[in-house]
């Protein structure tokens, strides 16, 4: 399965529900591939 790697900062993060509605790119970057594609954050 293809994977895209995500190395980043606090603002490609995954964030825990207490801290919404704040969000890192990185947990909404899967949307945008299809599911064949796996995102490692």
């Amino acid at each position: 399965m293809p994977t895209i790697h995500i190395a980043g900062d606090s603002t490609a993060a995954e964030k825990d529900e207490n801290k919404r509605p704040e969000t890192g790119w990185g947990e909404k970057i899967s949307a945008y591939f299809s599911p064949e594609i796996q995102i490692n954050n």
